[in-house]
């Protein structure tokens, strides 16, 4: 029996997350510049990301506290504990097989439209410190804020798990279709951990370490 009410509710509370992901996402997909691969190269773009992650940051988790009803801790969004660091390490492993493996085998046949390129060393300590920040705010953006609020929605779990996977990817259309593929499969191995876990460290673990060996091997085998 249809009910107004219910879905009334329902798209107030889908209003929410789709916004959020608008202001978050949508700028850098839309924009008519695409990136050219050098920025991470260049401090005043380290620290900005940096800022503006922290300020991302901030927001969702404003967001989740100005709520009453809303536990923060189903969010993953829980105290450190020493296996996270574990998990974390496994899923930064299970990701470099699953991508050489990839990019091994598929190389003669995909055309690689973006890469990001990193030679500047001397700028490592604020790239780590930029690489955990955004990859903090990702996991706490999809993996904990927008996966929790599907489920909340009564979305099953794999409908929940297809839909934040798919919003993570398409927020890295810029990279084309081969970069959108495997950002599909870093969401989904960091969502498996968000749910094995219960918690959003051991995902960011992993985000952070993938971002940073993906930037360090462009800059050993000296990518053109």
């Amino acid at each position: 029996m249809f009910d107004k009410k219910i879905v009334v509710e329902t798209i107030r509370r889908c209003k929410e997350p789709v916004l959020l992901y608008c202001l978050f996402f949508l700028p850098p997909i839309l924009q008519s510049r695409t990136p050219t691969g050098m920025e991470f190269n260049h401090p005043q773009f380290l620290l900005i990301t940096t800022l503006t992650s922290l300020f991302q940051i901030l927001l969702v988790l404003y967001v989740l506290s100005s709520v009453g009803n809303r536990r923060i801790e189903l969010y993953g969004f829980v105290s450190f504990r020493a296996k996270d660091v574990s998990w974390g390490l496994g899923g930064w492993i299970l990701l470099l097989i699953l991508v050489g493996t990839l990019s091994l085998t598929a190389q003669d046949r995909v055309d690689i439209p973006f890469q990001w390129r990193f030679f500047r060393f001397d700028l490592l300590p604020l790239l780590i410190l930029t690489l955990g920040m955004g990859a903090f705010f990702e996991e706490l953006f999809f993996r904990g804020y927008l996966f929790q609020e599907l489920l909340s929605l009564s979305v099953p779990l794999p409908g929940a798990f297809g839909i934040t996977t798919l919003a993570f990817a398409g927020g890295h259309g810029y990279q084309g279709w081969w970069g959108i593929f495997l950002s599909f499969l870093l969401g989904a191995v960091l969502l498996a951990l968000r749910i094995r876990t219960g918690s959003l460290w051991a995902p960011t673990i992993t985000h952070g370490l993938y971002n940073l060996t993906v930037l360090l091997v462009s800059a050993l085998i000296g990518i053109p």
